[in-house]
């Protein structure tokens, strides 16, 4: 019997990681934590204890507060965990190269 492997949806290849990450829905002044899941050049999925509408725009901060690397994301998908927590997917809208010298 032939195995088929199911087909990659995505255009980039997804990198499983682990880690926190720092954002904040724009407009707003809170600024949350969330567990990282993957990440690829064209976007990020996490979890967070805090829901996120879809279509939302979100400001991420990877890294230290005065080094840190930030990307502006569109939530795509955000859905409720076995564990009660929120998955969201995001596509990448912007990164802020201002900050970073790129």
């Amino acid at each position: 019997m032939k195995y088929k492997y199911p087909v990659e949806r995505r255009s980039h290849t997804r990198i499983i990681i682990s880690g926190t990450i720092r954002y904040s829905i724009i407009g707003s002044d809170d600024t949350m934590t969330a567990k990282i899941k993957n990440i690829s050049v064209g976007g990020i999925n996490f979890i967070s204890e805090r829901s996120i509408p879809t279509d939302s725009i979100i400001l991420v901060s990877f890294g230290k507060s005065s080094n840190a690397f930030k990307y502006t994301y569109q939530v795509v998908r955000a859905r409720t965990t076995k564990k009660g927590l929120n998955e969201i997917a995001a596509k990448m809208v912007s990164k802020d190269t201002e900050k970073q010298g790129v």
